[in-house]
């Protein structure tokens, strides 16, 4: 179902007015046209809670300055050390790939 609401930072006055519209149906619940991203707490959850979750990632093209970086702290800290924050796409996909698969087991 089209909205009308189009992207932030563009469509603050969409949001509202539809928010104003369907004000009376919302009663403390998630609107699921509306808020996409809402997982409401189960049913027998002593507490009613709604989780918001988004990832939150910046990718960056990996050129020289990049190449470079990972080069430096290579030198610097060994070519065994995880974690190092530049790393090669692949490497970077395969930690970004275990660590949301921790955070939500």
């Amino acid at each position: 179902r089209n909205l009308g609401i189009g992207t932030p930072p563009d469509s603050p006055n969409a949001v509202a007015q539809f928010i104003r519209e369907h004000s009376l149906q919302y009663e403390g619940n998630i609107i699921p046209e509306l808020d996409i991203y809402a997982i409401p707490s189960c049913d027998t959850a002593p507490v009613k809670e709604i989780y918001f979750v988004a990832i939150i990632d910046v990718l960056t093209h990996y050129g020289v300055k990049k190449q470079a970086a990972k080069a430096a702290k290579t030198v610097k800290y060994g070519s065994n050390v995880d974690g190092i924050s530049t790393c090669d796409p692949e490497q970077y996909g395969k930690r970004f790939i275990d660590f949301m698969s921790k955070a939500i087991e």
